[in-house]
């Protein structure tokens, strides 16, 4: 090897280490020749040094170099093969009408971007997936929120809101998607954001006008059948009574607190025992632990709780210390705001 060349080592492709010799000048655009024409492979593959993705030029058309990315002899560098979907054609690209941003997709799934109000850039399948999960049975969110990470040592997101308005056009949503999603996000915000039920009759979706009355109408069953059909907003049964106090059932229980008395526990962090499922401390909200850390943020009031212990941070700071620390868990709910 000549004092003009080095070698890098590419893994991640087919399980195994490639060694790349190449001119210590050289581009980004022949390293990409190079490791190409080693594994038989054209066009597919990304490579990725020091947590950033290689780019052969800059969005202004700089040409970039080795040297640009700091890569010097004995670099180990990250290949990642990009899969094309089934049937071919699925990826969605802007048109020449709409101004791409200069930053890069912060999902790293597209090659093209455009600026977000708060500042970050995504591209179109990016956005079509991310609402896709977020607006999802796992996440269960009406509000669509920027995850772009702001702080890596935090892993701390900039959650500044889109407007759904905005996030349809970066998306650009085939109609069935803009249907699954419009309607998922609906069925989110009645739920979780009106505190709906449902009426055990005809299965429509029910808020309470008066909310210190559990006996309630549903003035759909009313109209369709002419016969007043009235409900226990907590045990959701059919109201046996003529009195407001008491529906008449046995066991009557919200369902709610019946849920959070039965439903299972698991484990957070190191902290065993913990119940899957809590109520927001603030308005009550039922909120299931998906993954990742016990501090929690409640889609609807965004009042911010530990899940383990319940409590509510004072002053900007958690009573109970970082996302990490174990600390005691609160007993199961029987009282909800």
């Amino acid at each position: 090897m000549s004092a003009e060349e080095i070698q890098v080592f590419i893994k991640g492709i087919s399980a195994s280490t490639s060694t790349i010799r190449i001119a210590k000048n050289a581009t980004i655009a022949e390293l990409f020749q190079e490791y190409s024409e080693h594994i038989g492979l054209t066009g597919t593959f990304g490579l990725v040094y020091g947590g950033k993705e290689l780019k052969e030029t800059t969005a202004d058309g700089k040409v970039m170099h080795l040297k640009d990315y700091g890569i010097e002899d004995e670099s180990n560098i990250g290949a990642v093969l990009r899969l094309p979907g089934g049937s071919g054609g699925f990826e969605k690209r802007y048109g020449n009408k709409v101004k791409l941003s200069k930053r890069d997709d912060m999902l790293g799934i597209d090659d093209q971007a455009v600026d977000m109000p708060c500042g970050h850039a995504i591209g179109p399948n990016s956005m079509t997936w991310y609402v896709k999960e977020q607006v999802g049975p796992e996440h269960s969110k009406y509000q669509i929120c920027c995850p772009a990470v702001v702080d890596d040592t935090m892993n701390e997101t900039c959650k500044q809101p889109w407007g759904f308005k905005k996030v349809k056009k970066v998306a650009l949503f085939t109609k069935d998607e803009r249907t699954d999603v419009e309607g998922k996000i609906s069925n989110n915000y009645i739920r979780i954001a009106l505190k709906s039920k449902v009426c055990p009759k005809c299965e429509s979706f029910c808020v309470r006008q008066n909310k210190a009355n559990p006996r309630v109408v549903c003035t759909y069953c009313t109209s369709k059948t002419g016969t007043k059909f009235e409900f226990c907003w907590a045990c959701l049964r059919q109201w046996k009574t003529s009195g407001t106090s008491s529906c008449g059932n046995d066991n009557c229980e919200d369902v709610s607190i019946k849920y959070l008395r039965t439903c299972g526990v698991k484990t957070i962090g190191d902290v065993p025992n913990c119940p899957i499922t809590r109520g927001c401390p603030h308005c009550g909200t039922l909120i299931e632990h998906i993954k990742d850390c016990k501090q929690m943020t409640c889609d609807g009031c965004k009042c911010m709780f530990c899940f383990i212990c319940l409590k509510v941070p004072i002053n900007g700071q958690w009573q109970c210390g970082s996302f990490n620390n174990p600390c005691q868990v609160a007993p199961r709910q029987t009282v909800l705001p």
